[in-house]
């Protein structure tokens, strides 16, 4: 029975080397498991961030490509109406590339620069949300270039030798990202479609 009694109270008595509490070896172990999980879920959530970023970069860069296209589209259509698809063809040299600076509202292929030329940077007009070079009342610049996004129109009549009555449209658009040159180019023909 004296026995059992002394087994009753050592149970009741805790042992100071099993106190219930952690250990500093525990405790140093559960930081290191804890900062490693944020670690790498904060470089999970930064990169998801630039993958959203790059993303936007390109969707909008594919979209000032396309307008580029359709700007050459409705120059020719506007030019057909006025004088004929031969007067508008008949401008451009055979085989020769010429390249542009347009915007959305571009009427005319007035100003052709040299294709090697560096395109100046699409300015992005907070008011319209629309880029451009001047802003959508041609009251002067656009004033926001922070986004960078550069347009280059490039047209060639003829640019196989095969056709005759063919039209070359290149728009390309480029713009700096994490300090890489990023581009989306769209190619479109043009044909005497009347």
């Amino acid at each position: 029975m004296i026995f059992l009694r002394k087994k009753i109270k050592h149970n009741r008595e805790p042992d100071s080397a099993n106190s219930g509490g952690f250990s500093l070896m525990e405790v140093i172990l559960a930081i290191f498991i804890l900062l490693t999980v944020l670690t790498g879920l904060m470089s999970m959530i930064s990169d998801v961030i630039r993958a959203a970023a790059a993303a936007s970069s390109k969707l909008i860069a594919a979209n000032l490509a396309q307008e580029g296209i359709e700007v050459v589209k409705n120059i020719r259509d506007l030019n057909y109406k006025d004088n004929g698809w031969n007067d508008w063809y008949a401008s451009f040299n055979s085989g020769q590339l010429i390249c542009y600076y347009l915007q959305y509202d571009s009427i005319s292929l007035d100003n052709s620069v040299p294709c090697g030329d560096d395109a100046p940077v699409l300015k992005y007009d907070l008011t319209s949300g629309l880029y451009g070079y001047t802003k959508p009342d041609g009251s002067g610049m656009a004033t926001d270039s922070r986004y960078g996004f550069k347009r280059k129109i490039s047209l060639q009549r003829n640019p196989d030798g095969t056709s005759d009555n063919e039209i070359a449209v290149v728009s390309s658009v480029s713009w700096t990202e994490h300090d890489r040159m990023q581009s989306v180019i769209v190619e479109d023909r043009l044909w005497n479609w009347r």
